[in-house]
């Protein structure tokens, strides 16, 4: 049976399908339609106009998209994730300081929430590591405009609340070293070494040929070979520096021959790095380069994924993708690093087959969808996707 057209809830869902779907125009022709007929709930509106922040993002009109998160966090001034997400706005805008006025809001939000906080999917997190990932990204925003003081006041909170966060420590280190407080850049530079997926002895290596440079020892930091250029690179990234980070992690590739795996890593990243400032295709040919550097990324198809997903708009592509995947991810927690991509592949993690039914829907592969949906506890389905469910012949 269809969806009946005259449902309230039907221009909603249909701009969710159009836009999975890549048909930009008509997504947000339906989310205009749906706000207009979204009723007096405010809550309700205000996931519209951060549906249709989105696509205005997608099309590429960033200011465009900054009103409407603006309008969304107006419409419900107590959620803290509509604040975060107008940060970030804020931030790929070029905007530091707007950014961290929102990050203030949603950290005044975070500290009156419960201590543990249940997102949409059913995933549940420690209110404390949220807070520390707001104050880190704060610290790194007031170092980038050069507020030593108030970057190492939200340090020290974020830090306190979570001590396994590699932003505390890089962006410590990133201080520390521009006043030339080596010691106190040793020590938090090997720390993100060791909290930072794939890093390993690669890491280690690249701190140690900055210690040789600094001491002025060229021969023994040439030895080492560039990869000083590959932390420098990915440093920039983890501070949310894209374009900085792409510009370094190139110049790596270019000065060096590393091995497979290092290559493979380091063309995934510029991948994801393609995909952060909306250059898809792009995207996608450096992510397949990284697995013919090294087949065993699984991070890659699972950008990959996401890429053909949405962006691209190849749903076919993308299951293929999303399952390599799933097939390759450590099922071992500790093995994931930490990372939120690694943890919502784990193929233990309720939420590997929502992802996987979402790619199978979005292929028009009903039968897998369903079944697969139907193999997850309701509770955890997001409210379009039940009601998708319930109303599939």
């Amino acid at each position: 049976m269809e969806m009946n057209p005259d449902d309230p809830l039907y221009p909603a869902v249909l701009g969710s399908m159009l836009a999975s779907t890549g048909d930009i125009s008509g997504a947000r022709s339906a989310y205009e339609r749906a706000i207009q007929s979204a009723g007096a709930d405010p809550s309700y509106q205000a996931s519209l106009y951060m549906s249709l922040s989105g696509i205005s993002e997608r099309e590429g009109k960033l200011p465009l998209a900054l009103e409407e998160m603006k309008k969304a966090a107006s419409l419900a001034p107590g959620d803290w994730q509509y604040q975060s997400l107008l940060a970030g706005l804020h931030t790929r805008a070029g905007d530091p300081r707007e950014a961290i006025k929102a990050y203030d809001i949603a950290i005044s939000a975070l500290l009156e929430a419960p201590s543990k906080i249940t997102s949409a999917d059913g995933r549940q997190e420690e209110r404390d590591r949220i807070l520390s990932r707001h104050y880190a990204i704060k610290a790194s925003l007031h170092q980038l405009l050069k507020e030593d003081k108030e970057a190492l006041e939200a340090l020290s909170k974020a830090a306190s609340l979570d001590r396994t966060n590699p932003q505390i420590f890089l962006t410590t280190a990133t201080m520390a070293l521009r006043r030339a407080e080596m010691d106190a850049f040793f020590q938090n530079i090997g720390t993100v070494v060791r909290l930072l997926e794939g890093m390993g002895a690669q890491g280690q290596g690249a701190t140690l040929q900055l210690a040789y440079l600094w001491h002025g020892d060229a021969a023994k930091a040439s030895a080492l070979g560039n990869f000083v250029l590959r932390l420098l690179g990915l440093s920039e990234t983890y501070l949310g520096n894209f374009r900085e980070g792409k510009t370094i992690l190139e110049r790596f590739l270019g000065a060096d021959s590393p091995d497979p795996h290092t290559r493979g890593q380091t063309l995934a990243f510029l991948g994801y790095l393609e995909m952060r400032i909306g250059k898809w295709k792009e995207a996608e040919e450096r992510l397949q380069a990284s697995l013919t550097a090294d087949p065993s990324l699984w991070s890659s198809h699972a950008l990959l994924a996401a890429l053909y997903y949405d962006p691209l708009a190849e749903p076919d592509k993308g299951v293929a993708s999303l399952q390599k995947a799933l097939e390759l991810a450590p099922g071992d927690p500790d093995a994931l690093g930490g990372s939120l991509l690694a943890r919502r592949l784990d193929p233990g993690d309720p939420l590997a087959p929502y992802l996987l039914a979402v790619v199978y829907l979005s292929a028009s592969q009903k039968d897998k969808g369903k079944e697969t949906l139907e193999g997850i506890p309701q509770e955890n389905l997001y409210k379009n996707l039940r009601l998708a469910l319930e109303k599939m012949p």
